[in-house]
């Protein structure tokens, strides 16, 4: 088994080409890292050409982005092949610069996962359902809410390393536990995951996010 820790892994790391390069990830979740990654590269490229209000360059521009999951490789390692779920949220952007109207707004929406649904599957199909209505309908969070999205990344990034390993050392010592205590098990990893995520997000994201801030500004 390859060393996951070594030099060779570690800068494959921090360049998200593990997958490119058949490597694995020292956590299996990362994976969508690298996706996030190629999808942000993207968004610096092209922003001049998704904010654009005309519908004679925006729908060859729909019908562009969706055609690039016909052209994506199966083994999902390139932002193509989610690329239903990033026009989707490409399309809100349009609504909420006021380039298409609420009307506009779920009719593509709707064609959007017909094709999905035809392409997808039905997971998908709810995944993006549920993203398009949470992005038009929660309109103001709750304090709670806010603070979960303001912790959400550091979250993503060190929920393996707190309540997953509580459930992983759970299973270890007690592999035949029934049902109700399997819930206040995953209930318990779910409470010591977020303050573990808000110390990471105070002592390790917000100082690096204020430090590039500085750096770029």
């Amino acid at each position: 088994m390859p060393d996951i820790y070594s030099f060779k892994s570690l800068v494959a790391h921090f360049f998200h080409a593990n997958g490119f390069l058949h490597m694995p990830w020292i956590r299996q979740l990362y994976w969508t890292l690298a996706i996030d990654w190629q999808f942000y590269l993207f968004l610096c490229i092209a922003f001049f050409i998704l904010n654009k209000r005309e519908w004679w360059f925006r729908y060859p521009l729909y019908v562009s982005i969706a055609a690039l999951y016909l052209i994506s490789p199966p083994d999902n390692v390139w932002a193509s092949f989610y690329c239903f779920d990033f026009l989707a949220g490409i399309i809100f952007f349009h609504f909420t610069r006021k380039y298409i109207n609420v009307y506009e707004l779920w009719v593509v929406w709707l064609l959007l996962l017909i094709v999905v649904y035809q392409k997808m599957g039905f997971n998908h199909f709810c995944s993006i359902s549920m993203v398009c209505c949470v992005l038009f309908f929660v309109k103001q969070g709750t304090d709670w809410l806010r603070f979960l999205g303001k912790i959400s990344y550091s979250l993503y990034l060190t929920h393996a390393f707190s309540g997953w390993t509580l459930i992983s050392i759970s299973e270890y010592y007690y592999p035949h536990i029934d049902e109700n205590t399997k819930t206040i098990v995953i209930m318990t990893a779910v409470l010591v995951s977020i303050p573990f995520a808000y110390w990471f997000y105070l002592l390790v994201e917000k100082p690096t996010a204020q430090w590039a801030k500085k750096l770029v500004g």
